[in-house]
């Protein structure tokens, strides 16, 4: 690799408008002089990272979320998320460069665009803030990152239609038919390959029906018994029910989890991991390694 040579001292005078305005003419400059072999390099290490953002967030869900029971409906699931995200994206950034750098027969024409390991901490920074702007603008919910639980409305769960105890009508089966085309399943996010969705109780029937007939301990009785002397006791209102479209593996899970916990045996776990449901949040932008790099050269002319 040939030495870089040292900015002018018009560069290295220039207000930090300027000087982004000459890191953009040398990308430009850069992208005219691309040879087929910059380019082979460059598809090669944009796939490598955008196959490396969605692969790292499955292995987060599946290796420590999930057997740590940490699910999207926990308090600080946005956190966990935001972690999930950023490490996401310093791994699918550094794969890029390493990909980059380690093709042989490549020119170093890009050598601007390229990730270097000093300065870490303010690059890491730079990297984690940009993975999370990007991850968010492109759709992406925070929490959604952590597996979905069968007992409460999915990460994919984005609309849902009213419901009663009664099971859904033949119309409102159509809507959500329509609604698990566009979203997929509300748990597990499988879409194309379910052919009928079912429309699923939220929270689920059974647990509705279960706190309806719940019977009173012998204190609430006689407290009760007390009360009702003084003020009239307030009618316990029931949860408002919600239809979301669910497919079947997730409605059997469900009713697994459910008829156990009906007869006091061991139950299943009510987790759904859904590493393989991609969408756009998924795609990865090397958007922060771009950021990276004029940091870089704006700050320190390299």
């Amino acid at each position: 690799m040939s030495p870089r040579l040292p900015r002018s001292d018009y560069e290295q005078n220039s207000t930090a408008l300027e000087c982004l305005k000459i890191f953009y003419e040398k990308c430009l400059w850069t992208s005219n002089s691309l040879t087929q072999s910059d380019l082979l390099r460059l598809a090669a290490s944009s796939s490598a990272g955008a196959l490396t953002f969605p692969v790292c967030l499955a292995v987060i869900q599946g290796l420590f979320f999930a057997p740590l029971g940490l699910l999207s409906v926990v308090i600080y699931g946005n956190l966990l998320g935001a972690c999930a995200v950023v490490v996401s994206g310093l791994s699918a950034t550094q794969v890029t460069c390493i990909v980059w750098n380690t093709i042989v027969d490549g020119s170093d024409v890009l050598e601007e665009v390229r990730y270097r390991a000093d300065h870490c901490t303010e690059e890491a920074l730079i990297v984690s803030g940009l993975s999370l702007v990007v991850f968010i603008a492109l759709g992406g919910r925070l929490r959604a990152v952590l597996p979905s639980n069968v007992l409460n409305p999915g990460v994919f769960g984005r609309e849902s239609l009213p419901a009663t105890e009664n099971y859904a009508s033949t119309s409102k089966r159509t809507l959500i038919t329509t609604l698990g085309r566009r979203y997929g399943c509300h748990s597990c996010g499988a879409g194309l390959a379910v052919k009928d969705f079912i429309a699923d109780h939220q929270p689920p029937l059974a647990i509705v029906r279960m706190q309806k007939s719940a019977k009173k301990t012998l204190l609430a009785r006689i407290l009760d018994f007390f009360r009702k002397k003084r003020r009239p006791r307030k009618s316990t209102s029931t949860p408002e029910q919600r239809f979301y479209p669910q497919c079947t593996s997730c409605s059997v899970r469900q009713l697994s989890y459910l008829s156990a916990a009906s007869r006091g045996l061991k139950r299943p776990s009510p987790l759904v991991t859904h590493g393989s449901a991609l969408r756009l949040r998924h795609l990865f932008l090397p958007i922060p390694l771009l950021v990276v790099s004029a940091y870089r050269f704006c700050a320190f002319g390299i």
